[in-house]
């Protein structure tokens, strides 16, 4: 609904596009989630660093770009594309370790999906390393 008045490459679009990420990872499509997470970390992509007149704005190392890192990386896991969601949990990690202030509870998101991940996977002794930070 918002990309007729707002164009395909509006922040507001990647909000929305993300949030619905998150419902069809819920539902069990992580196809569909990752498709909708690609096009949310794209669009954030195109975010201006500094608006005219305004406060900086979707920092590359924003904690949201590491939160939907964090959920393409659930959604790369449930298809076990394992190597792939490694690769962007451990970058979403790094993006949050970033912004301190502000990881708390992403963070833990992060690292249990990390565990998830080494469970599936079949690597026990990854998933213990990490599920002693949760």
């Amino acid at each position: 609904m918002a990309r007729p008045s707002l164009g395909d490459d509006h922040q507001l679009v990647a909000i929305y596009t993300i949030n619905l990420a998150a419902v069809q990872l819920a539902r069990h499509d992580p196809a569909s989630a990752e498709a909708l997470l690609r096009e949310g970390l794209r669009i954030r992509a195109l975010a201006p660093r500094v608006l005219p007149g305004r406060r900086r704005m979707f920092l590359e190392d924003d904690w949201s770009l590491g939160a939907t890192k964090s959920l393409l990386g659930a959604s790369l896991t449930a298809q076990a594309r394992y190597a792939e969601a490694e690769a962007v949990l451990l970058d979403a990690r790094r993006d949050l370790q970033s912004v301190p202030a502000l990881r708390g509870e992403e963070m833990k998101n992060t690292i249990a999906r990390l565990v998830e991940l080494y469970v599936a996977w079949g690597r026990p002794e990854n998933a213990t390393a990490y599920r002693s930070l949760l």
